[in-house]
Formats: C-alpha cells, sequence, structure tokens
C-alpha cells in the first residue's frame, strides 16, 4: 500500500515515543542501506522483543541475547560465536536431503487432506505454517516435530508452537504501532506474548539438551558427522548460546517462511 501511495522509499513519522520507520522497495537502493551499516548495524526495531530479552528475561539471556531484536557489538559477538557452523557450505549441504524428506511428507499431506476437486481446506495455512515448523525444528533443534501426520490437536506441542509463533509475530503490530502502554503496565497483549515467549524458551531448552545427551553419547567426534546444533554445542561451553540461536531461527523462520510460501501459492 505505501508502495503504491508514495514510491519506492517511504518514512513513516509521527509514531508516538518511536523513531521514524523507514520503508525501502528498491533492491539497489536496499544495497546501499546494508553497505553503509558498518560490522555492527543499528536497526530499532522490534522494542517488545528487546525490552523481553534485555529487562523481563534478563536472567536468562545475560550479556548475548541473539542477533534478533539485538544491535550494536552484543549483536556482533553473538553473529560471531555461531556463524561459522551456521554458514559453512558444507554445513548448508547436510540439510539438503532432510528437508527435501519434510517437504516430501508435507506433499503427502496436500494430497490426503485436499478435496475431489483439488481444492485445500480453508485453513491451509495453518498446514503450511507445519511444514515451516517441522523444517527449522530439523535445523534449530535436531528433531523432527512430527508436524505432519494426522491433524494435530489444539493442545499438542507442534500446535502450540505454531499458535505462539502466529501471535508473537502477528501481534507484534499492535505491540509496537499503537500507544505503548506495556511499556508501563502489564497489559493483556503484551502478558500473553511474554508467556509464549516463556513457552519458546522453553522448547528450545527441552530439544537442546537432548542434543547434548546424544552429542556426549557420540563415539566419533569428526565435525562432518555432526549437525548445526551439535557443532554449536561442541565449540561452546555454554549452552545457551544454543538455547538462543535456535529461539531466534525459531522466531523469525515459522511465520516469515509460511507467508512467503503461501504468497507463492497464491500467485500459482
Amino acid at each position: 500500500m505505501f508502495y503504491d501511495e508514495y514510491g519506492k522509499i517511504v518514512r513513516l513519522s509521527g509514531l508516538i515515543g518511536r523513531p521514524d520507520l523507514l520503508f525501502v522497495y528498491d533492491a539497489d537502493e536496499i544495497e546501499k542501506v546494508y553497505r553503509q551499516e558498518g560490522p555492527t548495524p543499528f536497526r530499532p526495531a522490534m522494542p517488545c522483543l528487546v525490552r523481553y530479552k534485555s529487562i523481563v528475561r534478563k536472567d536468562f539471556f545475560g550479556e548475548l541475547p541473539g542477533v534478533v531484536g539485538v544491535h550494536g557489538e552484543q549483536w556482533k559477538e553473538f553473529r560471531t560465536r555461531v556463524q561459522k557452523p551456521v554458514l559453512q557450505p558444507q554445513t548448508i549441504r547436510k540439510y539438503i536431503t532432510p528437508i527435501e524428506i519434510v517437504t516430501g511428507d508435507f506433499i503427502r499431506r496436500i494430497e490426503k487432506i485436499q478435496g475431489h476437486d483439488g481444492e485445500l481446506p480453508g485453513d491451509f495455512d495453518n498446514e503450511i505454517h507445519k511444514w515451516a515448523l517441522e523444517c527449522i525444528g530439523r535445523v534449530a533443534l535436531d528433531v523432527r516435530l512430527g508436524c505432519l501426520g494426522e491433524a494435530l490437536s489444539p493442545d499438542s506441542e507442534p500446535q502450540k508452537i505454531i499458535d505462539a509463533a502466529k501471535f508473537a509475530l502477528r501481534n507484534v503490530a499492535a505491540l509496537e504501532l499503537k500507544a505503548p502502554y506495556w511499556r508501563y503496565v502489564p497489559t493483556p497483549l503484551w502478558s500473553r506474548y511474554v508467556r509464549n515467549m516463556n513457552y519458546f524458551i522453553e522448547i528450545c531448552m527441552k530439544y537442546i539438551d537432548a542434543a547434548m545427551v546424544r552429542l556426549k553419547n557420540k563415539k566419533a567426534m569428526d565435525e562432518n558427522d555432526l549437525s548445526l546444533v551439535e557443532r554449536i554445542l561442541a565449540k561452546e561451553t555454554d549452552p545457551k548460546i544454543a538455547y538462543i540461536f535456535a529461539l531466534d531461527l525459531i522466531l523469525v523462520g515459522i511465520d516469515t517462511a509460511s507467508s512467503a510460501m503461501l504468497q507463492i501459492v497464491i500467485t500459482l
């Protein structure tokens, strides 16, 4: 809407208690922005996540709260500690087949739930969220979460994770663009946001701890035999680095991947 109305670069001003927002819709201009950021970029966004990491749960996140909603030297230090195992080509290649297997399961799920006319059910976006969660869980948590079998019950762990991710990202606009009363009093929306984030932490700790046990029981410690999570755990003395890394991947991966896939489906 902004692009149609105003063009390739749009500034949104007058936000109560917040800096202006800049929306850039041109790839060449986006490149210029990134090239000017330097080694410690500052992107003043997601104040609700910043408050959660730096104040509400500072006991958990400490001095290295990850890369999402984090800026400056803290961002640089955390990224430096995880980028080697994350960005190596051999690590990426290791997940081609597992993601293909997940996607094959997703296709079979589509074939099972589509109607006789070839149409898919109205809640198909939830099915795409299941696929995204299963892919991210395979990478970030080193497990298959079991999202793509039979219909998930509302109380199942995968559905709870999907619901929490949807809520966390889809209510960010309400928390960040409306009057920020939650900074001063715990509004119902803010309280639920905190509960959702706490749930993410529980899930990440549960599966990363299981990965630590598997790593200790492995006889061969050749780096090429280790998963992404195991590489981080083998390199770091503090498992919190792996907890927080997994949390960031889940938080920004499920809804964004699902939305991108939905756009492709709609286009087709």
